[in-house]
């Protein structure tokens, strides 16, 4: 069986945050299960700039990733392909202007995404095309005018936060329940023109 907390130690070291090991270990949002896996982590704070494509995959069983408040500007479509129990992603208030398609495609389980506080101006029109299970989106503060085709298709979203962004102002706002989520939607397809 492998321990994937030294599997941890090793990538931590790979990004130059060897010294971070213990702090992200001791983290509440960091679990490590009974059999040694990483079932969750937190990355968040630690002026990451940059991730190698291969970092997550060390990580299989993940359904926790956050890596909020860093400084990512980009991320590699490939990044999660092997994450596929991956439920709750957090990169908010990084520096991403765009996302690749395929950066979620495997992530078929995801229900928690956010992307608030980012510059992110337009996401591809098949990003949620698989995500079928996302039930909370965070959008807000970015610099997005319109939304990608695939999020008319978001069928049990209950939670959905556009404010801060360029949209006009009747659909620049939150939505918290399933049913005013589900007539939301609608609104936002018609004053977007979709």
């Amino acid at each position: 069986m492998i321990d994937e907390r030294e599997v941890l130690r090793a990538a931590l070291k790979d990004l130059e945050l060897a010294d971070k090991y213990e702090e992200i270990l001791s983290r509440e949002k960091t679990l490590i299960s009974p059999f040694f896996e990483v079932n969750g982590l937190d990355l968040s704070g630690l002026e990451i700039t940059n991730l190698p494509e291969n970092f997550f995959e060390k990580f299989p069983h993940l359904f926790f990733l956050s890596l909020k408040n860093n400084k990512i500007s980009e991320l590699k479509g490939n990044l999660l392909h092997k994450n596929r129990k991956l439920r709750e992603l957090d990169l908010s208030r990084n520096q991403l202007e765009e996302l690749p398609e395929s950066l979620i495609s495997k992530a078929h389980h995801l229900q928690i995404l956010d992307l608030s506080f980012n510059r992110i101006k337009e996401l591809p029109d098949d990003i949620f095309k698989k995500s079928k299970n996302l039930k909370r989106l965070n959008l807000s503060n970015n610099m997005m005018e319109k939304l990608p085709r695939s999020f008319y298709d978001l069928k049990i979203l209950s939670f959905v936060d556009l404010t801060g962004n360029r949209f006009p102002e009747e659909i620049n706002k939150v939505v918290i329940d399933e049913e005013s989520v589900k007539r939301f939607v609608i609104k936002v397809k018609k004053v977007l023109g979709e």
